[in-house]
């Protein structure tokens, strides 16, 4: 005999709701149905700076704890420059013991030769894990996969996963594909990293253990020529499926561009051997195309970064600064006191603005303190008649 329904037609929505809340919350346990405006346990408890502030911006504040990003675009675009700066500002921002170890798979083999790369973006690579193939030996997506969930399941290592990046999901190559007699085969190549990706995002993700563990997962993403594509279809499209796309909390494409701010002035093109590049940086463009935590779509953002020296952040900074009306735009730009409207300093050019700031600490404070207030939407005191009383109770100069 079927049990009858303990909810009647006389109850109010209010009693009924409770009344199920209290039933469900018996027979199910932790998994029992509860009150949308009450749930509370997949919102992001950690946010990750990139370290890059207008980015961030675009984000809604940085990358979500617990979710994943996938970050797609041209060879050279800037993609694992920007994994290097995410674990190289939670290095810098978090304590010891706080979400601090960070893992970089690298089925590319090219972590070697990247780690110059990495110190100049500020990692300390001492502090970082690499899954790479050790010498004379293979290293699958299926390798890569339990290693990363046997970190997300390891008990000692709670609250201590940060960023965990996979450089990419184009160079993963299945046990199947890599073993297989007849791996050249078209049948045994259809769908390979496809259904392994299905499969490691539902382990990984679907499962609440990435959330769990309040990390974020970064998949670094190549981009292929999507053959037979229409007049108004996307002419690229990236490995690894639609289950990519569909779980990423957060999807950001990156380009480049190389223009005459960047030209080396020591390069000659009549003398070719002289072993110059015509350029010395780049400037790499973000553009948001998914976010399921904050953020606008299609929103953009930039940064410089020069070859063998790394992000100009500070720069960037200055740029966000200006959005805010704390320093004025122009052949001259001017840091202003947002309190009283007047200038704290005036320099010409950024050029010679920034370089200002990296040479007086009380400048540069008075800077990052009035930023800091601007993106947090707060009012600041008067950097110019209350400055004392700021040091004394808001900041230390010497941070």
């Amino acid at each position: 005999m079927a049990r009858k329904a303990s909810v009647s037609g006389d109850l109010s929505t209010e009693d009924a709701l409770k009344l199920l809340e209290d039933e469900v919350s018996k027979k199910f346990k932790n998994n029992g149905a509860q009150r949308l405006s009450e749930y509370k346990k997949d919102m992001p408890k950690i946010w990750y700076s990139t370290g890059i502030l207008s980015l961030d911006s675009i984000l809604g504040g940085g990358l979500a704890g617990g979710r994943v990003s996938e970050i797609a675009g041209e060879n050279n675009a800037g993609k694992s420059t920007l994994l290097y700066a995410v674990i190289a500002e939670a290095q810098r921002s978090h304590p010891p013991g706080f979400h601090d170890i960070h893992i970089i798979a690298d089925p590319e083999n090219s972590s070697s030769d990247a780690r110059a790369h990495m110190e100049s973006i500020g990692v300390d690579t001492s502090k970082v894990l690499i899954i790479a193939p050790k010498d004379g030996a293979n290293l699958y997506a299926e390798d890569i996969a339990e290693q990363i969930e046997y970190f997300l399941r390891n008990p000692s290592l709670k609250d201590r996963i940060g960023i965990i990046g996979v450089d990419s999901i184009g160079a993963l190559v299945s046990k199947n594909e890599g073993e297989d007699a007849k791996k050249w085969s078209k049948d045994s190549r259809v769908g390979g990293i496809s259904n392994f990706m299905s499969k490691f995002l539902r382990v990984i993700v679907d499962s609440g253990l990435l959330m769990e563990s309040q990390g974020h997962l970064i998949l670094l993403n190549q981009l292929r020529d999507n053959i037979g594509a229409g007049l108004y279809e996307d002419p690229d499209k990236t490995p690894g499926g639609r289950k990519v796309r569909f779980t990423a909390a957060q999807r950001l494409a990156v380009t480049r561009t190389l223009g005459a701010d960047f030209k080396n002035d020591k390069y000659n093109h009549q003398k070719e051997n002289t072993g110059e590049s015509p350029y010395i940086g780049q400037r790499i463009k973000f553009r948001q195309m998914k976010s399921k935590v904050g953020g606008l779509y299609g929103a953009t953002a930039s940064v410089d970064f020069y070859y063998g020296k790394g992000l100009d952040l500070l720069g960037n900074a200055i740029q966000v600064a200006q959005n805010h009306g704390i320093v004025t735009t122009g052949t001259w730009l001017s840091l202003v006191d947002v309190a009283t409207g007047q200038k704290v300093f005036q320099k010409q050019g950024q050029a010679n603005f920034q370089k200002h700031l990296l040479e007086n600490k009380e400048d540069y404070a008075k800077f990052d303190y009035l930023l800091t207030y601007a993106l947090r939407g707060m009012t600041p005191l008067s950097v110019i008649e209350e400055w004392e009383e700021i040091k004394s109770t808001v900041l230390s100069v010497e941070e």
